[in-house]
């Protein structure tokens, strides 16, 4: 049994659907506003990792920018998907990305209300 199959069932699975390998090889760039900060869940990241996909929790832009470049707009890594990881403020992120992960209806925004409706934010 793979890792995704053991983290794909409870709270994960409304998440991990929006990750498959097919989306990580036709859309390489995915900004993802997380203020609750959900992509802190280890078993969270690991199953992204199996589909494809690299999260990167933004708070360097020369990182960033060099991630992005080895891994998404080189070709570097086959296959690649660049998941950027905000708080709340995409602004600051480089406009190139910004327009990727729009053309690909990639522009996600993650909180325990959206994601998890059943879940009461306050507890």
């Amino acid at each position: 049994m793979g890792f995704i199959q053991i983290v794909a069932g409870g709270w994960r699975a409304p998440i991990l659907i929006q990750f498959t390998p097919e989306l990580a090889r036709l859309c390489p760039v995915t900004i993802l506003r997380d203020p609750d900060r959900l992509m802190g869940d280890p078993g969270l990241v690991g199953a992204l990792a199996d589909s494809g996909f690299t999260v990167f929790v933004h708070d360097d832009p020369l990182a960033l920018r060099l991630v992005y470049e080895q891994r998404v707009r080189t070709g570097g890594e086959s296959g690649a998907a660049l998941v950027v990881v905000v708080a709340n403020d995409t602004s600051d992120l480089p406009w190139d990305l910004l327009g990727r992960a729009r053309e690909g209806g990639r522009l996600m925004d993650w909180a325990f209300a959206g994601v998890l409706a059943s879940l009461s934010p306050r507890v």
